[in-house]
Parts: structure tokens; C-alpha cells; sequence
């Protein structure tokens, strides 16, 4: 090959990096809508919280428009006050998934944190639905970043209680090198200190790191509500590999759902947490998992009024 010709391939192939990576890019801020229609709680003086990582699929998009109607359906039997999200696709087959899932009821925010529904035709992040509404939203991107195509990040918002405020966080740490997934919790752990002040919080996520490593060791103050409600469960959370077999063998325990008490404000109390959609749901066509992972299903005691 000629060198000109060389270097107008490099200069290509470089352009088309540089394309991608800017185009691939997490949000500053969150979209979504923030008021819900009405608040109704699914029980009085309770509060239910969902946390899920949805499997967004990606390059296949694996029974990606079907997995979503059976989560839809879930959601609307389980009745949670606030689900929290990970690998939340906006894929050309499905629109935004929050926006589905929240439907015409729920508040909901979502942050882009890799690819570019405009440019790359999708994209995925992170979400909040909520029977509250949702104040001071806010996208933080975590670092360091483990490589040019993937971001990590973490989105933020308020809620009002009927007595008390509860910050909620959701996030998605990186699977591929421990040592940067610790360094990204520590970011996490800076930026909830730095947020939620006297006022309790719920952290949420699937965080790629087992309860015995370095990562989860550093969120001093953090409750593992999951340990705290069963203490010798081993609280499995992945994987269901293949999406249409009818049983699975979870191996690894990377779903997790903290609180952070707060100083002076009134606590939640842990009623008690459950792992959910820990079996394929039966369809026409056979068993379909709704995730590679499992959801968790925690339920609170809200304070009394003074």
C-alpha cells in the first residue's frame, strides 16, 4: 500500500474513533418528566423500592421489546413506590424504556451513559420512576473511565416523603478491572457524602463487585439492607445466561440496595427485602427470563409524623 494511501486509511480510521467517542458520551443532565400525575403511594405509612439491572442487550438486543412488556406487567402487579435502573435501553424498537415503564402515572428521570440515540441509533443508562415527585435531579460521570467507550455514572434525585426527604442514587460500576471499579465507588461514596447532608439516602445498583471486596468495603455508613434483613443468605443476584432456558444457576452477588441514615432527619425502617424475577416467566413461545440478573425488592416503614 502507498503511503498516501496509508495515511488517508489512518486518518479515516482515527476520524472514525474520534467520531464515535464524541458521539458516545453520557448525559450532563437528566430527561424525563418529574411530576408524577398523582401521588399515591402503593401503601399508606410504607414505601417499596425496586432496584434492577434490565439488561439492555446490546449488540442483539436478546428478546429485547419482549422482555420489556413482561417488566411492564411486573411493574404494574408489584405496584413499587420507586424503581431504580440499570442498562435502561433507548433502542429504536422500543423508545425510551423509562418513559414506557413510567407510563402516564410515575415521575421519571433518565440519564444517558453510553452510545447516542441520534447518531448510533442507541443508547443506554440509568433511571428513576417514581410515585413521588423528583426534585434536585442530577447526572454525575464516575471515573476513571476504563476505556474510550464506556462511561459510568450515576443519577441523582430528591424525594419528598410525607415526613421526611429521601435522597435516591442509582449507579452501575464497571465490570472490567476491580481496581477501577474501586476507585469509581469511592468517587460514588464522595459525591453521596457531598449531596445528601442530614437527610437519609437509598443506593442502588448493580456495582460488578462481590460483598467481599475492596469496593464494597469503603461505603462506611452504607447498609446493606439485603445482609441486614437475612444474614446468612448468600443473596445471588446473577446470572441468567440464557434468556430462554427454563432454570438458571446464579453464581455471583453483585446487586445491591444501601442506606444511608440520616443525622437529624426522621430514618425509613427496613420492613424487609426479597430478590424477585428469579424465574422465567412463561409464554407462548416458552420460558423467557425478564433479566440476566435479578431484581430487589425492599420494603420500609415510614416514620410517623411528629
Amino acid at each position: 500500500m502507498k503511503p498516501h494511501i496509508r495515511l488517508l486509511v489512518a486518518a479515516v480510521l482515527l476520524g472514525g474513533i474520534l467520531f464515535l467517542s464524541l458521539a458516545s458520551r453520557p448525559d450532563r443532565n437528566a430527561s424525563g418528566y418529574f411530576l408524577p400525575n398523582s401521588v399515591s403511594p402503593a401503601e399508606q405509612g410504607a414505601l417499596t423500592v425496586l432496584n434492577l439491572n434490565m439488561l439492555h442487550g446490546f449488540p442483539n438486543f436478546r428478546h429485547l421489546p419482549g422482555r420489556l412488556s413482561l417488566l411492564q406487567e411486573a411493574l404494574q402487579i408489584l405496584n413499587p413506590d420507586i424503581v431504580l435502573l440499570q442498562e435502561v435501553p433507548w433502542h429504536s424498537k422500543v423508545g425510551n424504556a423509562a418513559h414506557m415503564l413510567a407510563g402516564d402515572e410515575l415521575a421519571w428521570a433518565y440519564a444517558r451513559a453510553n452510545g447516542s440515540r441520534h447518531i448510533l441509533r442507541f443508547e443506554e443508562g440509568v433511571a428513576i420512576l417514581s410515585r413521588y415527585p423528583l426534585e434536585v435531579v442530577e447526572v454525575q460521570e464516575l471515573k476513571p473511565q476504563p476505556q474510550p467507550f464506556e462511561h459510568r455514572i450515576v443519577l441523582h434525585a430528591l424525594v419528598r416523603l410525607p415526613h421526611s426527604d429521601l435522597h435516591l442514587f442509582v449507579t452501575h460500576l464497571t465490570h472490567r478491572d476491580a481496581e477501577v471499579n474501586a476507585l469509581q465507588a469511592a468517587e460514588l461514596y464522595r459525591y453521596v457524602e457531598s449531596r445528601v447532608g442530614d437527610a437519609p439516602a437509598l443506593i442502588a445498583g448493580d456495582f460488578n463487585a462481590r460483598s467481599n471486596e475492596p469496593t464494597l468495603s469503603q461505603l462506611v455508613g452504607w447498609v446493606d439492607l439485603f445482609v441486614q434483613s437475612h444474614p446468612e443468605a448468600a443473596g445471588l443476584t446473577c446470572c441468567a445466561n440464557n434468556l430462554i432456558e427454563p432454570s438458571a444457576t446464579p453464581y455471583e452477588r453483585v446487586d445491591y440496595i444501601f442506606y444511608r441514615p440520616g443525622i437529624s432527619s426522621p430514618n425509613l425502617e427496613i420492613d424487609d427485602i426479597e430478590i424477585i424475577f428469579d424465574q422465567p416467566v412463561t409464554t407462548p413461545e416458552g420460558p423467557l427470563w425478564l433479566s440476566d440478573h435479578f431484581g430487589l425488592l425492599a420494603r420500609f416503614v415510614l416514620p410517623l409524623k411528629d
